[in-house]
């Protein structure tokens, strides 16, 4: 039987209240951006893994690259916005990288990172301090700004963090054990969206 909608209405101040309905999803950060699609290349080594939405290093420690990530696109000097949900869903190490923004060649810019305990952190600023605490088994809408002269990390709707940017860049997700990291991590990503200006 299909559901009703009813829709209540205050017409002194024309305010609905629509009932029934599909809640609202989060959209972009910002104004004047247009959707895009942006291939997807898997960027896997060592104990990581990819399956589905899931991302997975098993490993607590080992030399060389541990990693299971996607990189979106190419390198560009377009404005650029980056959308995910992630949700760390469990964590027996620290320092896991989980959203790089890349600057081309061959720098890591930008990296979101776990530590033990649950601490959402600039891995490369350690001078910022923790964005969130506690966030292990929750999920966290990520947004990633860069253009205008900056870059901007938004979690869950509120500025985080801004920093000065110029050049080309990529976005890159999943799971990547910094040099001083370790293992193991499971991670999930969904609602993977990205904008350009």
């Amino acid at each position: 039987m299909k559901a009703k909608t009813v829709r209540l209405c205050v017409s002194s101040a024309v305010v609905c209240v629509v009932a029934g309905a599909a809640p609202l999803a989060h959209a972009q950060i910002g104004s004047g951006w247009t959707a895009i699609a942006l291939s997807k290349t898997r960027d896997v080594d060592g104990c990581g893994s990819i399956s589905g939405n899931i991302f997975k290093l098993t490993c607590s420690g080992g030399s060389g690259w541990q990693r299971a990530e996607y990189k979106l696109g190419a390198s560009t000097a377009d404005d650029r916005q980056f959308e995910g949900h992630v949700k760390v869903t469990s964590l027996n190490g620290t320092g896991i990288s989980l959203k790089q923004t890349f600057k081309a060649p061959s720098s890591a810019f930008f990296m979101l990172a776990i530590r033990a305990g649950g601490a959402l952190y600039d891995h490369g600023n350690s001078g910022a301090g923790n964005f969130m605490t506690g966030v292990v088994g929750k999920t966290v809408r990520v947004n990633t700004i860069i253009g205008g002269g900056k870059h901007q990390l938004y979690l869950n709707g509120s500025l985080k963090s801004t920093r000065t940017a110029s050049g080309k860049f990529f976005d890159k997700y999943g799971a990547y054990k910094t040099t001083s990291g370790t293992g193991p991590v499971t991670v999930e990503w969904t609602g993977i969206r990205s904008w350009r200006k």
